[in-house]
C-alpha cells in the first residue's frame, strides 16, 4: 500500500524496516528493484543477520536502490533463527521454502503450497473495524494443550509483500515499513488464532500486512512520539504513558488502527525529562475501544529492548509501533508476545 500523506519534506531519504509478523520470532527481506521497467533480485537476504522480534533496520537512500525512482518487491522470509537459511541466498530460500511446504506431515490429506504469494493489503485501517474483545474479556487459553503437538510448522517459510511502486517514496524523508500480522501456513493454529493474527485468520487465509508511513520531525527541545497500529488483532487503541516520576496516564495518541499513524503531526507536549522513561514508575499503555482500562501495562524496557535504544532524547522523532497478538495472550508455540516497539525516525 502507498505510505499514508506525509508533512513538508524533512531530512534525507530513507527506507527502516521493522518486524512486526506475529507468527515468527525472526524474518529477513529478500528484495527486488524495479528500475526502468525491469525486475532484479538481490542475491542476499537483507539485513544480514536479520531481524528479531520488534527490531528494525534502516536503509539509506543508494543502499540497495534509488528509494526516489524504483519500485522495491520485497519478500519476506520467517524462521525461528538465521541459522535456518545460513549461507544461502535469497533463490536457494525460496527453493527451500517451497520444498519444506509441500512436505506432508503424518495424517495430512492434501499437499499445502509452500510461498504465500501476493498477500493483498487489506483495508485494515477502516475507522469502524469491529472489536474482538474488550478490556474485561477473560482469557485462558486451555484449549491450547492439543496443539502443542500439532502437524509441525516449516523451517522456513516465504511470503511475497506488495509492490512499493516507482515514486512511492520520492518525498525526500524517512519512511518506516512495519511487516505485522500472522504469514501462516501449514501448522499455525490454535483456539485462539484469530485473537492472535486478526479475526478474519485461518492458516490458509494469512493476515500478512505491509504498513508504510512517513513520521514527521521533531522539534528542538522535545520528543516527537507518533504510534502506528501494525496487527490486525488490535483494530482499535489508544496509547498512553505513565510519567516516571508518577501522576496520572497522559494521552499520546487515540483511535489508532491498523495502518494510522497517529497523530499525525507528532505529539510533542512533552520533553524526555518529563516522561522519564528510564524512571520506575513509568508505564506505557494500551486501552482498546475506549476503555479505561490498559489492556498492556508495561514498563520501557520491553519497548528498548526491542527497539535496540537505551532511551529517549529530546529533539528526536519516534514511532511507537504496536504489533502482536491481542494483550492478554502469553506467548506459545508459534505467536510472539504483544510489544510496543519504537524506532527512531533520525
Amino acid at each position: 500500500m502507498p505510505p499514508e500523506a506525509a508533512p513538508p519534506p524533512e531530512g534525507p531519504r530513507s527506507l527502516t524496516f521493522v518486524h512486526g509478523v506475529t507468527d515468527s520470532p525472526w524474518i529477513a527481506f529478500c528484495l527486488s528493484v524495479v528500475h526502468d521497467g525491469k525486475k532484479s533480485l538481490l542475491p542476499r537476504p537483507f539485513p544480514e543477520g536479520g531481524l528479531s522480534y520488534g527490531g528494525s533496520v534502516r536503509a539509506a537512500d543508494g543502499d540497495f536502490a534509488d528509494l526516489a525512482a524504483d519500485g522495491i518487491a520485497p519478500s519476506v522470509v520467517l524462521a525461528d533463527s538465521a541459522a535456518a537459511v545460513a549461507g544461502l541466498d535469497c533463490a536457494a530460500i525460496e527453493n527451500l521454502a517451497t520444498s519444506l511446504a509441500v512436505q506432508r506431515s503424518p495424517g495430512d490429506g492434501a499437499v499445502v503450497s509452500g510461498v504465500l504469494d501476493d498477500a493483498a493489503p487489506r483495508n485494515a485501517a477502516a475507522p469502524d473495524a469491529s472489536p474482538l474483545f474488550d478490556a474485561s474479556t477473560k482469557v485462558d487459553g486451555s484449549d491450547a494443550a492439543a496443539f502443542d503437538a500439532a502437524v509441525p510448522i516449516a523451517a522456513v517459510r516465504v511470503a511475497t509483500l506488495p509492490l512499493l511502486s516507482p515514486g512511492a517514496l520520492a518525498a525526500s524523508r524517512g519512511y518506516l515499513l512495519v511487516v505485522g500480522g500472522c504469514a501462516g501456513g501449514r501448522g499455525v493454529s490454535d483456539p485462539s488464532e484469530q485473537s492472535v493474527c486478526g479475526e478474519s485468520y485461518s492458516p490458509g487465509a494469512p493476515t500478512l500486512n505491509v504498513y508504510v508511513v512517513a513520521p514527521p520531525g521533531a522539534p528542538a527541545d522535545r520528543v516527537a512520539l507518533t504510534v502506528l497500529g501494525a496487527t490486525p488483532a488490535l483494530t482499535q487503541v489508544d496509547l498512553g504513558f505513565v510519567p516516571g516520576l508518577g501522576g496520572d496516564t497522559v494521552t499520546v495518541a487515540t483511535r489508532v488502527v491498523p495502518g494510522a499513524l497517529r497523530p499525525r503531526t507528532g505529539y510533542t507536549a512533552s520533553s524526555t525529562a518529563v516522561i522519564g522513561a528510564t524512571k520506575t514508575g513509568a508505564r506505557l499503555q494500551l486501552f482498546a475501544f475506549g476503555s479505561a482500562v490498559p489492556i498492556y501495562d508495561q514498563s520501557w524496557a520491553p519497548t528498548f529492548s526491542a527497539g535496540g535504544i537505551s532511551d529517549l532524547e529530546d529533539g528526536v522523532s519516534y514511532t511507537l509501533v504496536v504489533v502482536g497478538p491481542f494483550p492478554g495472550f502469553s506467548k506459545r508455540r508459534w505467536w510472539n508476545d504483544p510489544l510496543v516497539t519504537v524506532v527512531s525516525n533520525r
